[in-house]
């Protein structure tokens, strides 16, 4: 994954034949993205730092034994960043309630704004799933009113109108 060479300069052809992801020279560190675009950093403002095989090797084993505290750190920190970023989506329910109170409204249903926003809640889950697994796939361009398309479709179909049973038919 990681080249050190301190001794060369940077060649493109040194870079090819060691067949790493970076390469740490004497002044800039080499990397190369997925795609095979090559990257140079300088590293002359950095301040001077030896890096020997010991280092590497202690640094190394520190993290060994920590690793499934690493692991684990990062796998609750990802869930925390995903999490906070679906709470983004909690703001917008404020405006998106009131589509279902207005639906409520215009069929003379009693539903208060409080029930508006926990159909619009259990309306976006869905919609918010169904792009989290087209970005899964792959598929990252989604018109932005995906979500809403999906949200309206799914209160819609949750205020139909009920039929009252009747008691006697006349």
């Amino acid at each position: 994954m990681l080249a050190i060479d301190t001794k060369h300069d940077f060649e493109k052809r040194k870079f090819e034949e060691y067949k790493t992801i970076a390469l740490l020279t004497k002044t800039e560190i080499v990397t190369r993205s997925d795609k095979g675009q090559i990257t140079i950093q300088e590293l002359r403002r950095m301040p001077m730092t030896t890096i020997s095989q010991d280092f590497l090797l202690s640094w190394v084993e520190k993290v060994r034994g920590k690793l499934v505290y690493i692991i684990l750190g990062g796998v609750v920190a990802a869930f925390i960043v995903v999490a906070l970023g679906y709470m983004v989506y909690l703001i917008p329910l404020l405006l998106f309630a009131l589509i279902p109170f207005f639906i409520a409204y215009l069929k003379k249903m009693p539903l208060s704004y409080g029930g508006a926003y926990k159909i619009s809640l259990y309306a976006i889950v869905p919609a918010l799933a169904g792009k989290t697994l087209l970005n899964l796939v792959g598929v990252f361009f989604l018109p932005s009113y995906f979500t809403l398309l999906v949200f309206m479709l799914i209160v819609a179909l949750n205020m139909k109108e009920a039929v009252q049973p009747k008691l006697f038919e006349n």
